[in-house]
């Protein structure tokens, strides 16, 4: 059971500049473990997007903490 786990970031994102493509690189630890998940996606001027980005889970027990990020290539 302890290999069946995952967590899914549900990450928004909102473009307050100009159209543009975005990278969201988002990294899970838990367990001194860091994992991290990258997606690329394209953003209209003044709209909101929601990405979900999921993290396969070995569980050791605890709390994980997430990380995300945002940059423009």
């Amino acid at each position: 059971m302890g290999d069946h786990y995952f967590a899914i970031l549900e990450i928004t994102i909102d473009n307050r500049g100009t159209d543009g493509t975005v990278v969201v690189t988002a990294s899970l630890t838990q367990g001194g473990v860091t994992q991290t998940n990258e997606m690329i996606t394209n953003l209209n001027k003044d709209k909101t997007q929601v990405l979900r980005l999921t993290f396969p889970l070995k569980w050791k027990g605890g709390d994980w903490t997430q990380t995300v990020e945002v940059t423009v290539p």
